[in-house]
């Protein structure tokens, strides 16, 4: 898999991502902020631009094939406290090793590249998949926010939050189970 920065000229790809029903628990906010591929890129043109960057946001693709399948970001970047907010969406390749080599470099590259000492890790309460993966592997459960974000005109759901530790992820069994099986070989153009 490589990385590139996620830039303004992505904003058709990310908005007709942002239209499939199997991406909406990515920034479920996102959809309802930008109406259109013209307002998605002038909110990427907005965060290129901001220095410090509050968030990273890169394009994961298939090296292969060359094919986008999804993106990930850090966001809500606390420099001071070294930590921020880590996420996935994937519109190809759920439940493949592409995918689990992409988060696995993504958090690994996370405490490496940005000294970050801490990860949180937001999931939505009907995101079943990646909340019984949170658990399975013993991530940090912090709580639960209740009616946290709106889904649309009539509903709001939970969401719940996670962490993973810097001084913890070596011996984490995520990062053993990734580890052995998954061996970081990519390359990065994400600065």
């Amino acid at each position: 898999m490589e990385f590139y920065p996620l830039l303004s000229s992505h904003a058709a790809l990310y908005f007709t991502w942002l239209q499939q029903p199997n991406f909406n628990h990515y920034k479920p906010y996102l959809k309802h902020l930008c109406h259109n591929q013209e307002q998605l890129q002038v909110y990427i043109a907005l965060k290129e631009h901001h220095t410090p960057p509050l968030e990273t946001e890169v394009i994961v693709f298939h090296k292969q094939s060359q094919t986008p399948i999804g993106v990930m970001s850090l966001a809500n970047i606390d420099n001071f406290n070294h930590k921020a907010e880590f996420s996935v969406g994937f519109i190809r390749g759920k439940n493949t090793k592409c995918v689990a080599e992409a988060i696995y470099a993504g958090i690994s590259l996370s405490f490496s590249s940005f000294n970050l000492y801490k990860l949180i890790f937001y999931v939505a309460e009907d995101n079943y998949q990646m909340l019984s993966m949170l658990k399975r592997y013993n991530f940090v459960s912090e709580g639960c926010f209740h009616k946290e974000i709106i889904v649309d005109a009539t509903r709001r759901i939970n969401i719940y939050r996670f962490a993973l530790f810097s001084d913890e992820w070596n011996t984490h069994p995520l990062h053993q189970r990734f580890h052995h099986l998954l061996p970081l070989r990519f390359d990065s153009h994400a600065s």
